[in-house]
């Protein structure tokens, strides 16, 4: 897969890639965390219990209610981690000579995002720039020269 690339580019995405695939992994197991929280939760219901707050009791509440809090904390982090799914999802393969697609044949870059394994759940894309140089913004005449 590295024809036409340099370790600029492989190397990250190669992190990239490790990261989103174990990220997936990750957002499953928590899920079947949050899964068996919930059926504690439901299980527990009856049990009364001293709520704690700063090691001191606090109100009555359920061994269940608990479990679920437990449970709606989690589920606020797999919100977090399929969030950053995306981001881990886009590789530097394919962009090639700073992103100009230069010494590489047509179609590359559609090839190797194609042939990525970031994420079952969501395709890789590639960092792309244009080959046009970007202008330089000015500077206004308060600002100091150095």
């Amino acid at each position: 897969m590295n024809g036409s690339q340099s370790t600029n580019d492989a190397y990250p995405t190669a992190l990239h890639v490790g990261m989103a695939l174990g990220n997936v992994q990750l957002i499953a197991a928590v899920k079947e965390l949050i899964e068996a929280f919930r059926a504690k939760g439901r299980e527990f219901a009856s049990i009364i219990k001293m709520g704690r707050t700063q090691l001191q009791d606090a109100v009555p509440m359920t061994l269940g209610q608990e479990f679920d809090a437990f449970a709606e904390t989690l589920a606020g982090e797999v919100r977090t981690l399929e969030v950053v799914q995306f981001p881990l999802s886009e590789i530097n393969m394919g962009a090639t000579a700073i992103g100009t697609g230069l010494n590489a044949p047509p179609g590359y870059a559609r090839s190797a995002r194609s042939t990525s394994p970031t994420s079952p759940a969501s395709p890789s894309t590639s960092r792309r720039t244009s080959s046009r140089p970007r202008r330089t913004p000015r500077r206004s005449s308060s600002t100091p020269r150095s």
